[in-house]
């Protein structure tokens, strides 16, 4: 079963569009696409409700403690048919000691 809009353009076309290069950025030697940037494309292309997310694991990594690890599941429905996939990123935290003595976590 194929989504099509009234262009006939299937929802499969319309995800696998380029997104435009104001909003790819290179880090570390990789193109990197901001997660607003594919929450929006994804809310635009299959409604908020035809998408969703879960964290399956999030902690600190065991070879690198300074940096955070998620795990996480996407499942959507394209073009009619259900699909999940997994993914792992991480993130660079630091961590800021207030003059209270109170500590906490920012992004690297």
């Amino acid at each position: 079963m194929s989504n099509t809009n009234n262009t006939g353009v299937t929802q499969t076309d319309e995800l696998s569009m380029p997104f435009d290069p104001s909003v790819i950025m290179r880090l570390r030697g990789f193109d990197y696409i901001p997660i607003s940037e594919v929450i929006g494309r994804l809310n635009n292309v299959l409604g908020a409700g035809g998408w969703g997310y879960t964290i399956d694991k999030v902690g600190p990594d065991s070879v690198f403690p300074d940096w955070i690890i998620a795990q996480v599941s996407l499942t959507a429905t394209v073009d009619g048919v259900t699909s999940t996939k997994g993914g792992t990123g991480g993130q660079l935290y630091r961590y800021d000691r207030k003059e209270s003595g109170e500590i906490t976590l920012r992004g690297g």
